[in-house]
């Protein structure tokens, strides 16, 4: 399994040009079983709200969609991973990308990135 952070879901789905070509690669491998924490539907859904993306669907009808459309599961957060995601060093403070960290960690699953604050998690392999 491979986890997508909301940057990297966002770029698959609407930007695939801003992917790298490593990140490019990893995504389109056929065995690659792609996966998104669900906290990134929380931190799309708040974007689209406040106007700082435009999705030209609702939000839920947008996240059924490009999940579905691209084959890539939504992973929930349980109590466990909300726990861990607290028990993390303090290298990130947004809540969304240690929820997402603690997901990563937890599944043993590396995260297509561009946020250079993920590398400092020693715990997870980052690809970007």
């Amino acid at each position: 399994m491979i986890l997508l952070d909301t940057g990297a879901l966002l770029g698959i789905v609407m930007e695939p040009e801003r992917l790298t070509a490593r990140a490019k690669s990893l995504v389109a491998m056929p065995a690659a079983n792609l996966a998104v924490s669900a906290i990134s539907a929380f931190e799309i859904a708040v974007k689209a709200r406040k106007n700082k993306l435009d999705l030209k669907l609702p939000a839920d009808e947008w996240w059924r969609t490009a999940l579905t459309h691209h084959g890539i599961a939504s992973i929930p957060v349980s109590a466990e991973i909300a726990l861990a995601s607290v028990a993390l060093p303090p290298h990130h403070n947004d809540p969304a990308a240690r929820i997402i960290i603690a997901t990563a960690e937890l599944l043993t699953a590396p995260v297509i990135t561009s946020d250079a604050a993920f590398r400092t998690y020693a715990s997870i392999i980052v690809e970007w």
